[in-house]
């Protein structure tokens, strides 16, 4: 409902303003001391506010959920997780995050450090989306790996199902791609990621060609996603006949690329996993205004398969990879669809649908 002052209270009609009165105790009786008020489940959370996105989100706080501001291991035996100081199997610090974005120097830092961040102020900061991928197959194991074993962070991760779990306010500096970590949001897609050309690569044994399409076939074991049996059991790739920004990608077969001059091939990420993507970024681009849909460039106007340059990093803003900002890193690999992703945040909306049997 909007706000209600003295100028809008005038010119409204006597029958009019009782109705708006009416309508306002309504509210505020069925709003009831100790009601539980329930979520929609597809809610991320921003300075403390739920914003929607479309596709299912699964946040610290929710059962089954991943909680990157915990101290202790999540996984593991419960006796020897909590925090005791460095250890052989642990991280070096009891934090995986750092609470305050900005850098020392900045006239907003004391007041952020005293008071809290509030949305206007982290819609000023945040104007960067890193996509990596994370060598699994599960964002269960992105997050042992992360949070137990590197004492590192990231705002999301998705699983090859299409789950988003959100494991950080996105006020939170997580750590997840050094330089870029006070201005941007950063996601971790489960991908086995990308090798060198012609390299063999067990992992991708799993994948099964079905007609025109690549299939990850699961085993009877690896069904189980964070202890719920997937919907399918099996999942599907968006069929790629290659695109403007990549334009070597084969269909039924791992996508041939060069990141950094490297030639690397890799197998793509799930249909569900790019439905997911697509609704959380178009809301991210929503919701931070410094954030628009584009991805960094060549002068051909396809996607930047090097390391964008200090001056190029600073003036860039957007969605980029993790090899963008890092030399050492291929991340999300030549696989990724950049075109497909922009049209449907720019679309707000999936206007390329794939053409699968359940859909």
């Amino acid at each position: 409902m909007p706000l209600v002052t003295p100028v809008t209270l005038g010119l409204l009609a006597p029958a009019a303003l009782l109705l708006l009165l009416l309508t306002a105790v309504s509210c505020s009786e069925s709003n009831t001391v100790g009601q539980r008020l329930p979520r929609v489940g597809d809610e991320i959370v921003v300075c403390g506010q739920f914003f929607h996105t479309g596709t299912k989100v699964v946040l610290w706080t929710d059962p089954g959920g991943f909680d990157a501001y915990r101290v202790e291991n999540h996984f593991g035996d419960p006796q020897k997780s909590q925090w005791t100081g460095p250890t052989p199997d642990g991280p070096q610090t009891p934090n995986r995050y750092g609470p305050n974005r900005l850098d020392p120097l900045d006239p907003r830092f004391a007041a952020v450090r005293a008071t809290g961040w509030d949305l206007p102020t982290l819609r000023s900061v945040v104007d960067q989306f890193v996509i990596h991928y994370d060598g699994t197959l599960r964002s269960a194991d992105t997050f042992k790996t992360l949070h137990d074993q590197r004492g590192l962070s990231v705002h999301f991760m998705l699983d090859i199902d299409g789950t988003i779990y959100q494991t950080l306010d996105l006020k939170e500096r997580a750590w997840h791609a050094t330089i870029a970590n006070g201005r941007s949001v950063g996601i971790e897609i489960a991908n086995l990621g990308a090798f060198p050309a012609g390299t063999k690569v067990p992992g991708f044994a799993r994948y099964q060609p079905s007609g025109l399409h690549m299939g990850l076939v699961n085993s009877p074991n690896d069904c189980w996603l964070n202890g719920q049996l997937t919907e399918t059991g099996a999942f599907w790739f968006l069929p790629n006949p290659g695109s403007k920004s990549n334009p070597q990608v084969h269909v039924n077969g791992p996508a041939l690329g060069k990141i950094h001059d490297q030639n690397l091939w890799q197998m793509d990420f799930t249909h569900e996993q790019y439905r997911s993507l697509a609704q959380l970024t178009t809301a991210l681009t929503r919701i931070f205004p410094n954030l628009p849909a584009t991805y960094p460039k060549d002068e051909k106007g396809q996607v930047l398969t090097r390391q964008l340059t200090s001056e190029e990093f600073a003036k860039f803003h957007g969605i980029l990879g993790h090899y963008h900002i890092q030399s050492n890193k291929i991340d999300p690999g030549p696989a990724f669809q950049w075109d497909w992703l922009i049209k449907q945040v720019k679309a707000g909306k999936i206007v390329d649908p794939m053409p699968f049997a359940y859909d």
